[in-house]
C-alpha cells in the first residue's frame, strides 16, 4: 500500500496523542481525514475545529464507509461496537505504528524511546533541531509548549524526530537512523508478560537503528547491547556525562563531558534531576550528528518551555503552588514527587494520584505503595480503565490500604465529586495531580476552584 494513494483516512481512536498528531499529517498533505473516539475531549474538540468529522461511541453510526483506509490504535478493544463492525468490513486496516513507519521510511528519522522520559526527550529534541535548522517535522506523545501542538510539520524539514512508543511493540515498525533509548523499566507487562520479554523488545528496536545510539548509562547497564552504543548520564562511565549541576535563577544548569570536549552552562527549565538527564540526551544526540550545531542547540535549550501534562505549573498564586504531570509509573511518580521536594524544599507535598490501568496497578502494587508514602498526603482516586476490565482483588481501596499499612493515615481514597469540596477545606500549599487517565479533566477545576 502506497499512502500518496489514499484520499480517505477514517482513524479509530483519534483522540489519543500519537492518533491525533497522524491526523494532523494527513491533513496538513491534502488527505480528508474523520474518526471516531469514546468520548469528547480537548484533542478531538482541536481536530473537529480543524474540520475533522469525528463519532463518538453514543453515535452508533459510523462514518467510516467511504475511506480508503483505516488507522486504528489498540488503545480501543476489540470488543468495542465500532471495532467488531470493522472486522465484517473488507476495508484496509493498520496500525497506528505501521502508518507512522511507512510515513518516516524515507526520512531522516530520529526517535526517541523508553518507558519514562520519552516525550519531555523527544520535545527537547524537536525543539533543538528546529534551532539548528529552522524547520522540522515532529510526532510527540504530548503538547510542546514552543509549539502549542504535538505535531510539528515542515514539508522540507531535514529531520523528523518522533516518539518511539514501546507499548504493542509499536517501536519496532520505525527504521531511525538515530535513536534515544531512556529507560527501560518494566512496563506493560500485560503486552511483554515479563521484563526479560520487553528488555527484548528494546533489544530489537535498538537493531533497527541505522547510525547514532545513544542510551542513558542505567539502561545500557540493563540492556547489555552487543551493538555499538554511546552512554549519557550522571555516572563517571557515561561518554555524555553530566557534571556541575546547580540552580541559577530556578533553573538547573549543567555541563556536559563529550568524548571530545565539554559543553559548559547548559539550562533546563525543568524541574528534577530526570528534566537534566532528558535534556543532556537531547544535546549530546545533537551532538553526535553534528558537534558544530551546539550553539545552536544550547540556544534552543535555553528556548525551551516544556510539555503539557510533564511537570506542568498550572498556577502559582497565594494560595499554593499546583503542578500536573502525566506520571503513571512508580518510578515517574518517584521523579515527580522528588522534584517537587527539590524546587520546593519547605513545602509539604500533596498528591492526588489516578491509578492508570488495573494490569499496571496489579504488577506494581507494592512499588505504588511505596513511593506513595514519600508524599505527605494522597488522596487516591480509582483506577482509570481505558481498554481494560476490572481484575478481581485489585483496585484504589487495596492500594490505600497498603499506602497506610506502611505510613498510617497518609492516603485516603476519594471521588473526583468529593475533592475539590476537600481541597477547597484544607488547600495545599503544594499540590500534584499525577496520573495518565481522565485526571487531566480536574486541572482546570482545581485551578479555578482552589487556587484563583
Amino acid at each position: 500500500m502506497k499512502l500518496e494513494h489514499i484520499h480517505n483516512i477514517y482513524f479509530v481512536g483519534i483522540g489519543g496523542i500519537g492518533m491525533s498528531a497522524l491526523a494532523k499529517y494527513f491533513m496538513n498533505c491534502g488527505k480528508t481525514v474523520a474518526g471516531y473516539d469514546r468520548t469528547p475531549s480537548a484533542v478531538t474538540l482541536e481536530l473537529e475545529s480543524m474540520g475533522v468529522t469525528i463519532d463518538y461511541q453514543s453515535t452508533h453510526n459510523y462514518g467510516y464507509q467511504n475511506a480508503d483506509l483505516i488507522v486504528y490504535t489498540p488503545a480501543v478493544s476489540e470488543d468495542t461496537p465500532i471495532r467488531k463492525q470493522l472486522r465484517n468490513t473488507t476495508l484496509p486496516q493498520l496500525k497506528r505504528s505501521a502508518v507512522l513507519g511507512m510515513i518516516t521510511a524515507n526520512q531522516n528519522t530520529l526517535a526517541v524511546a523508553g518507558t519514562h522520559g520519552k516525550t519531555t526527550t523527544a520535545a527537547i529534541l524537536t525543539q533543538l533541531i528546529h534551532s539548528i535548522y529552522g524547520s522540522v517535522t515532529g510526532f510527540i506523545g504530548g503538547k510542546s509548549t514552543n509549539f502549542d501542538n504535538n505535531f510539528i510539520y515542515h514539508e522540507n524539514a531535514q529531520f523528523t524526530v518522533v516518539e518511539a512508543d514501546e507499548y504493542d511493540r509499536s517501536f519496532l515498525q520505525l527504521k531511525p537512523n538515530h535513536a534515544i533509548i531512556t529507560s527501560v523499566d518494566a512496563d506493560h507487562l500485560d503486552i511483554y508478560k515479563t521484563a526479560a520479554e520487553m528488555r527484548r523488545g528494546f533489544h530489537e528496536f535498538a537493531n533497527l537503528v541505522s547510525n547514532n545510539l545513544l542510551i542513558s548509562n542505567e539502561a545500557a547497564a540493563t540492556l547489555q547491547l552487543p551493538k555499538k552504543h554511546f552512554t549519557y548520564g550522571f555516572s563517571s562511565s557515561a561518554d555524555y556525562k553530566i557534571d556541575s549541576l546547580r540552580i541559577v535563577d530556578g533553573k538547573n544548569v549543567f555541563n556536559l563531558h563529550t568524548p571530545n570536549g565539554i559543553i559548559k552552562n547548559l539550562p533546563s527549565s525543568l524541574a528534577g534531576k530526570h528534566n537534566v538527564e532528558n535534556a543532556a540526551a537531547a544535546i549530546a544526540l545533537c551532538h553526535m550528528i553534528n558537534p558544530e550545531d551546539i550553539t545552536a542547540a544550547k540556544k534552543g535549550l535555553s528556548q525551551f518551555q516544556g510539555v503539557q501534562r510533564r511537570f506542568e505549573l498550572i498556577i502559582k498564586s497565594e494560595k499554593g503552588v499546583y503542578i500536573d504531570d502525566y506520571a503513571h509509573h512508580p518510578k515517574e511518580l518517584e521523579a515527580a514527587i522528588s522534584a517537587a521536594k527539590m524546587m520546593y524544599p519547605k513545602q509539604q507535598v500533596t498528591v492526588v494520584f489516578q491509578p492508570h490501568l488495573f494490569s499496571r496497578t496489579a504488577d506494581f502494587m507494592d512499588d505504588f505503595a511505596h513511593v506513595l508514602t514519600t508524599a505527605d498526603k494522597t488522596y487516591m482516586l480509582d483506577i482509570y480503565p481505558a481498554r481494560e476490565k476490572p481484575i478481581h482483588g485489585v483496585s484504589s481501596s487495596v492500594l490505600t490500604k497498603k499506602i497506610n499499612n506502611i505510613a498510617s493515615g497518609k492516603a485516603v481514597l476519594i471521588t473526583k465529586e468529593e475533592l475539590i469540596p476537600t481541597l477547597q477545606k484544607n488547600t495545599p500549599p503544594l499540590l500534584l495531580t499525577l496520573g495518565a487517565g481522565d485526571i487531566a479533566d480536574l486541572r482546570e477545576p482545581i485551578k479555578k476552584e482552589v487556587y484563583s
